[in-house]
């Protein structure tokens, strides 16, 4: 069995270029074989969601759609997921209903928000809410229909991509769940952890957006849009996203700076990094994280994104307020009813999220 990218690392090649094609299994091109209601009536269908960090909520607002409409039945639906989807897929899997989730959600938010956004101690939230989320038998609800995407550095130092979608225990699942997140420095003072006797670290370093194996149609959903680097760049030279920069800066270095920041280099003095994984990995990261043109739901697609582009790239590790998560749901939501629309499975019983 193999994991199915939604669409082929669009400028990722550049890994391949250098040092060959990672050793992934076969994957086949991503084109979905029957109808999305066809794939329902007959329980062939399976969900894709993107790396995500801190944006997770747009898939809690995706998954309330999918899960009214019939489309995702909880427990039974496979799914595959890298990053922060694998946190934000947590109600398909009939783990925790979608109100609770996000309460569950706002509290982590807040709580990283006021410890200079959680910067190099996310996994240990991580953690946290795992203990909360994942109940005694959970591995054994997802043996089977989650597949969690994780990578490992290669000698070169570039990142292979893996997948697990079978668990010992309700420990080996959320370790798996820390691996498939972990965001190397940010997460925690090193560049990988350690998960089934091997470093590594979040999926999302070599594969944008996974489809589960064995389907016949995966709906994929991307918190980006297909992203034009050049024009982000011009952007930087703008006033309006220096100020978002800025901001973002000043929340993480918190109100003592330099404590912050000798606590930082401290924690992370003697933790083995290797340049060529912190090259090859900032190279991998930020082309493999581009989803392409062919996803099904992303921010923009259908409605206007009322977070600037900068802005909302960096809420991937800089937390939403409580208030900003309503408005990322309610963007998931609108969003996938109007991907709903177009390939006619409205109209919606009830209205969504409201």
């Amino acid at each position: 069995m193999d994991i199915n990218p939604a669409t082929p690392p669009p400028v990722g090649s550049i890994i391949d270029q250098m040092f060959g094609p990672a050793p992934l299994p076969p994957v086949r091109c991503g084109e979905n074989t029957t109808s999305v209601q066809q794939a329902v009536a007959q329980g062939t269908l399976g969900v894709g969601y993107s790396g995500s960090g801190l944006l997770l909520f747009y898939f809690i607002g995706v998954s309330k759609v999918l899960q009214q409409l019939g489309v995702i039945k909880p427990g039974t639906t496979k799914v595959a997921a890298t990053s922060g989807g694998i946190i934000g897929c947590a109600p398909d899997f009939g783990l925790i209903d979608h109100d609770t989730f996000l309460k569950v959600g706002k509290d982590f938010v807040t709580r990283c928000r006021n410890r200079n956004n959680c910067a190099g101690q996310l996994d240990s939230e991580v953690g946290r809410i795992m203990d909360i989320v994942l109940p005694p038998n959970a591995h054994e609800v997802l043996n089977g229909t989650a597949y969690i995407m994780y990578a490992t550095p290669n000698e070169q130092g570039a990142p292979i991509g893996e997948y697990v979608n079978t668990y010992e225990s309700r420990d080996d699942l959320a370790e798996a769940i820390r691996t498939g997140t972990y965001l190397p420095m940010w997460s925690a003072p090193s560049m990988t952890r350690l998960f089934r006797g091997k470093r590594a670290y979040d999926g999302g370093f070599r594969r944008a957006l996974p489809c589960p194996p064995d389907v016949t149609y995966c709906v994929t959903a991307s918190v980006l849009p297909p992203l034009d680097f050049n024009h982000l760049l011009r952007q930087l030279l703008e006033g309006k996203t220096m100020g978002i920069l800025s901001k973002a800066l000043r929340s993480t270095l918190g109100g003592s700076p330099w404590q912050f920041l000798t606590q930082f280099v401290r924690a992370n003095r003697g933790s083995g990094y290797k340049m060529e994984e912190i090259i090859m990995g900032a190279v991998a990261y930020s082309t493999a994280v581009n989803p392409g043109p062919g996803v099904h739901i992303y921010p923009g697609k259908y409605n206007p994104n009322p977070f600037p582009m900068w802005d909302w790239i960096l809420k991937m590790v800089i937390p939403p307020t409580p208030e900003e998560v309503d408005i990322i749901v309610e963007m998931g939501v609108k969003d996938a009813e109007a991907w709903a629309r177009e390939v006619g499975l409205s109209p919606l019983p009830l209205p969504v999220g409201r």
